[in-house]
């Protein structure tokens, strides 16, 4: 098992409890996220940095579909197949993202299945 899919397993599983967003503007949501962009790149002024972040991010996103994916077919509800379908898009998004090198600290470069 690589380094990365051990610290995943390590990590909390715990499901998120979202808040209702809808009074942020699409600006406010960019001040929003480009501050934690900021913060994070005083922190680790590297582009390895943005790749943890966009991996640790889809790897949550992903997770979330998974949940809500497996909440609707337990009740039979037909959107359960649009969920799923959009948690493999994102399994996908995960797995080409981790075969893009950033540089020399990046402990999250796998090799590429061959197919």
């Amino acid at each position: 098992m690589t380094e990365l899919n051990q610290l995943f397993d390590k990590a909390p599983n715990e499901n998120v409890e979202f808040t209702d967003s809808e009074s942020f503007t699409s600006e406010q949501y960019l001040d929003i996220f480009n501050k934690h962009r900021n913060n994070l790149l005083e922190d680790i002024n590297t582009p390895f940095a943005l790749k943890g972040m966009a991996v640790i991010c889809i790897h949550c996103l992903a997770q979330y579909h998974n949940s809500v994916s497996s909440k609707a077919f337990e009740t039979n509800d037909p959107t359960c197949l649009i969920w799923s379908k959009d948690a493999g898009r994102l399994h996908d998004a995960h797995a080409i993202l981790t075969t893009i090198c950033t540089g020399t600290d990046d402990f999250m470069l796998l090799e590429p299945k061959e197919e």
